[in-house]
């Protein structure tokens, strides 16, 4: 009895390590749990966007972020996309078949690791290339943009029309909150 107490006692106390062990990898590992990005060559041609104009913005930090523009035939406005967690400018066709139909100018960011970009990834850093990004399509003084957002996507859309101007802002399934996504995907994770 007593031995089978004591292998009961080290199994559980090596669960208990083991599950304080994987918590910790996951904090270390966050970011990249949620920037799940899917990087490709830079000379990739999206064949469902015959239209596009690929553009670039530059950022202080070195990182290399890929825009992906298409100009509506009656344009009406510009309508500025931040995409979700799985997906990149090439699944921009889903938007230029609805907002481009509705004559406005589509033009989505990818962000850092996301498709055509490149660059480290740190949520600050992303907030600030997406003000970047809005700064580089939008001249001043110019009408403001629709600003759309998908899943992750919102979080930077809305962080964005909380520091410019905007016509309107449209949300594709927000999460609540980073912590109500975590919790949903993670909940056996104390604190989520």
């Amino acid at each position: 009895m007593n031995k089978l107490y004591r292998a009961a006692k080290g199994l559980f106390a090596a669960g208990v390590i083991a599950f304080v062990a994987v918590c910790i990898l996951i904090w270390f590992v966050q970011e990249d749990i949620l920037f799940q990005g899917t990087a490709v060559p830079e000379n990739t041609v999206y064949q469902n966007l015959p239209n596009i104009e690929d553009l670039w913005l530059h950022r202080p930090d070195g990182a290399r972020l890929h825009i992906a523009k298409v100009t509506a035939a009656n344009e009406t406005g510009t309508m500025l996309y931040f995409h979700g967690n799985a997906a990149y400018n090439a699944y921009l066709d889903g938007m230029v078949n609805i907002y481009g139909g509705m004559g406005y100018t589509v033009v989505g960011l990818d962000y850092r690791g996301f498709g055509k970009s490149r660059g480290e990834r740190s949520e600050a850093a992303m907030l600030e290339d997406a003000l970047a990004f809005y700064d580089k399509i939008v001249p001043a003084g110019a009408p403001p943009p629709l600003i759309v957002g998908r899943s992750l996507g919102a979080t930077f859309a809305t962080y964005v029309a909380s520091k410019r101007p905007a016509s309107r802002l449209v949300l594709y399934s927000p999460p609540g909150s980073i912590l109500d996504a975590a919790r949903r995907h993670y909940p056996w994770i104390p604190g989520f």
